[in-house]
């Protein structure tokens, strides 16, 4: 799944729309379109998109061999 659906899944799970997750993030609707449709969001902006949906996020590097590298940058959100 690539990375504009990823953020589209978790808001239709969260119950939050793409209007509201721009408006929690502070940008007009039509920005987080325009980054979604070009499937540009860097770290920085999913750890933003998760927090705003109360959700964390992970990254990691996985090597050809299967081993998992993570990155955990983020917050934790309580519930």
């Amino acid at each position: 799944m690539d990375t504009s659906n990823a953020v589209k899944a978790a808001c239709k799970l969260q119950g939050v729309s793409l209007s509201e997750l721009a408006a929690r993030l502070g940008q007009s609707r039509q920005n987080l379109y325009n980054k979604l449709r070009r499937n540009k969001l860097s770290g920085q902006e999913l750890q933003q998109i998760a927090e705003a949906l109360g959700i964390s996020f992970q990254q990691a590097f996985i090597l050809s061999n299967g081993t998992t590298i993570q990155i955990n940058n983020s917050k934790e959100v309580d519930s």
